[in-house]
């Protein structure tokens, strides 16, 4: 006759399998804030749609600047801008669209 009760290890093991992808989560962001870092950050506009998707990068515990990769929206969810930040500052070239989806234009930054 076999007892039906999971043993002590099996019972333990199992929160062991739950707890590793908890575990790697808690890893990553602790990478990011640690040693990185660089943050992935949102802005959005009143209305809930997105404003805006790039990175943070902290400075200290409290001050956060763009940094990276950043792309704009307009309220309609078109693409407004594309281009790059460092240390809160616009660098390299961006690229500006209308509210239809039209290319305004390639360059500097405003």
């Amino acid at each position: 006759m076999t007892d039906s009760k999971p043993t002590p290890s099996r019972s333990f093991s199992k929160y062991i399998v739950a707890a590793i992808p908890v575990l790697a989560v808690f890893v990553f962001f602790a990478y990011l804030w640690f040693v990185s870092r660089v943050l992935p950050s949102e802005e959005h506009h009143p209305d809930g749609k997105i404003k805006a998707v790039g990175y943070v990068k902290r400075f200290g515990f409290t001050t956060y600047l763009k940094h990276g990769h950043w792309v704009t929206y307009h309220r309609n969810e078109q693409k407004a801008s594309e281009g790059f930040y460092e240390s809160g500052m616009k660098t390299g070239a961006w690229t500006y669209w209308d509210e239809d989806g039209n290319k305004l234009a390639d360059g500097a930054p405003e």
